[in-house]
């Protein structure tokens, strides 16, 4: 192994300085050597020469931060469930605007404006492709919080006979807008 190094070294060396001399060999395994650390580096800060390395914001704690350091409402900070109960009074009534207009989409041809003020931005585009002939009828019942953080709660509302819609509502911080909807599923 020793001698396949020192071989693997020679013909580098021989590349990069076309002779036989010691110093060329040295100065081969240490450009080698560097390299290497580079490399290693880059793959342990993440950064793959894409750009420079993204730092979380320091107003949130590090926890709510996904791997790419953006921002995740589905990050649960512990001892935040308080924090969410407190808020209950400004998200209850998204919720049930939001569930309200999505359960009437079948028959309120503007239901999508109307959901519009309760939702995220990205909620909004994907309710654009929902088919509203498909969706379940019904109002609001009671809403129960499955999970909570400081900035979201994931709650299920029932509604009708046995059924239930899981909905996540985030406050995104730094948007001024409060609590939207960002997510929601059948239950």
């Amino acid at each position: 192994m020793r001698e396949r190094l020192r071989a693997l070294l020679v013909r580098f060396r021989d590349q990069v300085t076309g002779g036989e001399s010691e110093q060329g060999l040295w100065t081969g395994v240490f450009v080698l050597v560097l390299a290497l650390v580079a490399a290693a580096v880059l793959i342990l800060a993440g950064g793959g020469g894409s750009g420079p390395l993204k730092q979380p914001p320091a107003a949130l704690p590090t926890s709510t931060m996904d791997a790419a350091g953006a921002w995740n409402p589905y990050a649960e900070v512990p001892g935040a469930a308080g924090a969410a109960s407190r808020a209950a009074a400004q998200w209850t009534p998204v919720v049930r605007t939001f569930v309200n207009t999505f359960l009437g989409a079948s028959h309120d041809p503007h239901w999508l404006a109307r959901a519009r003020p309760a939702v995220t931005p990205q909620l909004l585009g994907r309710l654009r492709h929902v088919q509203r002939r498909k969706v379940p009828t019904g109002a609001a019942g009671d809403i129960k919080v499955q999970a909570s953080g400081t900035y979201s709660v994931d709650l299920t509302v029932s509604f009708g006979s046995g059924s239930a819609l899981g909905v996540r509502v985030v406050d995104l911080p730094k948007d001024d807008r409060g609590w939207m909807v960002y997510s929601y599923e059948s239950r």
